[in-house]
């Protein structure tokens, strides 16, 4: 039997790409009151906002800033920190932040990424031969975690937030008085930019963490526990801003994600549409005091001590997208970093040469050596993805496995908030469709494969956050 052109089997994953939007999903999100839910939509793996399921919450009404003080003020609650809301991320690795030797093997797109050696690094057959910088070694980054008291959050919160100075006075000396103090404050942020914090912690955080926070939301929904066929795995609280936005990834839960406060905008792709997300592996890092393990907690969160990504001593890689969410990709064009087949954040995408576009599956010694980077996120000739806005009183079924990324937009206090709920997927003949589209990625060298399941811990110890999406030993993405 000859070799399959990985063009042919680009084309089959196309196909199936506009087939399931043609007869299925279609190229929105519905919106229902009344629930023809498991039939319709938890049975068809197909997103919808529920308008009418919890907007009887005393939540929506109650969790102004006072209340919670009042309620849960002195209550510790993790929060995530990062310099610019991007926890759970692919974010570049700065100078001298240690080494990726021994960080559990290399692969072409890796390489590409400068997983090896801390710096640059080149794609034999897909790197500009006309590029002259090594582009800084990028990794997989989780946010800083501290414990504080909900009311210092919020107030956090606030504060962190970089406020826009203006002339409020019309004599020359009062503009020039402005002006002086908009520069001040300009060089204190650029020398000291501070911290976005968010409440993402994710272990059940909502029962876990607050649970006097219960009695102003259902703890149980009946209609998804019917259509679920059990009970929820985790319900979180979210507490954020317009700064925190997540990356693209998918998930192995049945998610019902109610918003308080605010509004969240999903960008979504079904679960077929894997083999446009440009899944490599990354070096597992953290985000840590900059040049101070022993940097106070206050250094921290005032800014004078900046956060940095630092590799992970564990050596372990995460499977995640390359494709900036909209917020990054917008930025990168701007500053003219997305032409000539660059796509985003700073990540060089090559256009495949002659010897790319004729490579098979099941090509020898030669398969799975070079990966295939066309930019098929940004095809015009494949569907695009959906965006939905779901508002206050709102909930969005989101189906196991959906690819997303998530912006908000705060209310008048400045906060969006949300809980949401985790219900196990269903391991079923569907599961096996989508690994064997998983696999044929692989096989064309247009995602990498997952890194090897890491070894459980010798002293029966649970790392911290481990009821988290174990991003280091699952293909998430």
């Amino acid at each position: 039997m000859g070799s399959v052109p990985a063009e042919a089997v680009l084309a089959v994953l196309k196909q199936l790409s506009h087939d399931i939007r043609d007869l299925d999903v279609g190229s929105g999100v519905d919106r229902h009151q009344k629930l023809p839910f498991l039939r319709d939509y938890v049975a068809a793996n197909k997103p919808v906002i529920l308008t009418g399921v919890v907007s009887h919450w005393p939540a929506f009404a109650n969790w102004t800033d006072d209340y919670l003080c009042q309620l849960a003020g002195d209550t510790e609650v993790t929060v995530a920190l990062t310099p610019n809301g991007r926890a759970d991320a692919v974010t570049p690795l700065p100078p001298n932040s240690g080494s990726c030797n021994g960080t559990g093997g290399s692969s072409s797109g890796a390489a590409a990424e400068g997983r090896s050696g801390g710096g640059g690094g080149s794609r034999e057959g897909g790197e500009d031969e006309h590029s002259t910088a090594q582009q800084p070694q990028r990794v997989f980054a989780l946010p800083h975690q501290v414990k504080m008291p909900l009311k210092d959050f919020l107030l956090l919160l606030r504060s962190s937030k970089q406020s826009k100075l203006g002339a409020s006075g019309d004599s020359a000396a009062e503009l020039a008085a402005a002006q002086r103090q908009a520069a001040a404050a300009a060089a204190a942020a650029a020398a000291h930019p501070g911290v976005v914090p968010y409440l993402q912690y994710q272990n059940s955080s909502l029962t876990a963490e607050v649970p006097q926070l219960l009695g102003d939301v259902d703890l149980l929904l009946s209609w998804a526990t019917q259509a679920f066929g059990g009970l929820p795995e985790a319900v979180n609280l979210w507490i954020g801003d317009e700064r925190s936005v997540t990356s693209w990834h998918k998930d192995p839960f049945e998610n019902i994600y109610a918003v308080v406060a605010g509004s969240k905008t999903f960008t979504l792709l079904p679960p077929a549409d894997i083999f446009r997300m440009r899944l490599r592996q990354y070096a597992s890092a953290t985000y840590k005091p900059q040049g101070s393990d022993a940097a106070s907690q206050e250094a921290v969160v005032s800014g004078s001590v900046l956060l940095a990504p630092v590799l992970d001593p564990s050596g372990e890689t995460v499977l995640w997208s390359s494709v900036p969410p909209a917020p990054d990709a917008k930025a990168a064009a701007a500053a003219g970093t997305a032409a000539n087949g660059a796509v985003g954040n700073g990540v060089r995408f090559a256009i495949p040469d002659a010897e790319d576009n004729t490579a098979s599956v099941g090509c020898g010694e030669e398969q799975g050596q070079r990966l295939w980077d066309p930019d098929l996120f940004n095809d015009p000739q494949l569907p695009p993805p959906i965006k939905v806005t779901v508002k206050a009183g709102e909930a969005l079924y989101l189906p196991a496995m959906w690819w997303h990324h998530v912006e908000q937009e705060p209310d008048e206090q400045g906060r969006a908030i949300a809980v949401n709920y985790w219900y196990d997927m269903k391991f079923d003949a569907r599961q096996a469709y989508l690994q064997a589209i998983e696999r044929l990625a692989q096989l064309i060298g247009l995602n990498e494969e997952p890194p090897a399941p890491p070894e459980c811990p010798s002293d029966g110890e649970h790392r911290e956050g481990q009821l988290r999406p174990p991003y280091s030993n699952r293909a998430f993405g």
